[in-house]
């Protein structure tokens, strides 16, 4: 599927409101997440409650293939783990709070999900990033 098929509008404004329980989206989130979705690079500096964590969170959880997310706020990486699992989307979290098992446990559950939906391929990286 080509990039530019993967925006959905339909199914994101499903996934807003059934994983994430909005309505709609706040300023200048769908043209970040639309951005996204066509695997486009972005950067979007919104201010603090401005939903920037919905800018990679809707995306990761409306397209089939897994996502890693870096972030350097271990508190706030928990707490959306929590909330996402809490809405059935499946989340990991990696760092430094947790311990060498934990980490290495969290690393083999997102590399079995990603071989059963045959998406996990550690020699081929996104076009986007060629």
């Amino acid at each position: 599927m080509e990039a530019q098929n993967l925006v959905d509008t339909k199914m994101l404004r499903h996934n807003l409101k059934h994983l994430f329980g909005f309505d709609d989206f706040r300023p200048g989130q769908f043209e970040v997440i639309e951005s996204i979705l066509r695997c486009e690079h972005v950067l979007s500096v919104m201010p603090t409650g401005s939903g920037k964590s919905l800018c990679y969170q809707l995306p990761a959880a409306s397209v089939p293939s897994q996502t890693i997310v870096v972030s350097p706020i271990i508190a706030l990486m928990n707490d959306q783990v929590m909330n996402l699992r809490a809405s059935g989307v499946r989340a990991e979290t990696i760092h430094s709070g947790n311990s060498r098992e934990e980490n290495i446990d969290a690393w083999m559950r997102f590399i079995a999900s990603a071989q059963l939906r045959g998406s996990w391929d550690p020699l081929r990286w996104p076009s986007a990033y060629s």
